[in-house]
């Protein structure tokens, strides 16, 4: 929505005067932090992680933590 606007994204009050808390239009429409490339790749490297640290889990452990309520299935 901001990309489409024509509105300067300086600040919705308008003037140079304005309160230094004033939000600004790019502040207002950002995308959320988990759509960002970075964070994504961390993601995923941090699950693909796991994933290789679940398979070396004794029965006993992958049990405990099924009744925690990880599952450890979406991390392969």
């Amino acid at each position: 929505m901001a990309a489409a606007s024509t509105v300067s994204s300086d600040a919705l009050g308008g003037g140079e005067d304005d309160e230094e808390g004033a939000t600004r239009l790019a502040d207002r429409f950002a995308a959320p932090a988990s759509w960002q490339p970075d964070v994504q790749v961390e993601r995923h490297d941090a699950m693909k992680s796991m994933g290789e640290a679940a398979k070396i889990l004794t029965p006993f452990d992958r049990k405990i933590l099924r009744l925690r309520g990880v599952r450890l299935d979406s991390l392969y």
